[in-house]
């Protein structure tokens, strides 16, 4: 008699192969890898424009969170249940220790109260950030508002 599994018990199994395949990933300098909606994708990282965009807004969250609580992050995996996504910056406690996932590779989604991600030219970048990454974010719950009074 053969074994029955459910979707979920399926997907779980499929995720998890994803996640270690990911964390597995020796991938060339100048490349980064994220899990996207049931798939790793590997992409170029910015290039000066972009970083220059993504600066700027780092730099105006750096001043506006500054002597509170949280702060803005940049270069740091967003995990999600065994999703990972690397956002341009993301406002979360400035303290992310006690958010770090169990393998210490990011910080959990939960933690992210604001994701930035400076959408590059192109139909695949947009549809990648705006759309895909976007309901990725959607899952995970983030971004959410802070607490109150923070």
């Amino acid at each position: 008699m053969s074994e029955v599994r459910t979707e979920s018990e399926n997907d779980s199994d499929f995720d998890e192969v994803l996640w270690q395949a990911w964390k597995a990933m020796e991938l060339p300098e100048g490349y980064r890898a994220e899990i996207i909606e049931g798939a790793i994708e590997v992409s170029p990282t910015a290039r000066r424009s972009h970083g220059l965009i993504t600066n700027r807004v780092r730099r105006a969250l750096d001043k506006f969170l500054d002597g509170g609580e949280y702060a803005c992050h940049q270069d740091v995996n967003v995990i999600h249940r065994r999703k990972a996504w690397i956002p341009d910056a993301f406002v979360a406690p400035e303290d992310t220790q006690p958010w770090g996932d169990e393998d210490d590779l990011g910080v959990r989604a939960e933690a992210v109260y604001l994701i930035v991600d400076v959408v590059s030219p192109g139909k695949r970048n947009q549809d990648r950030d705006r759309v895909r990454k976007l309901r990725e974010y959607a899952r995970a719950g983030s971004p959410k508002a802070p607490p109150r009074g923070s």
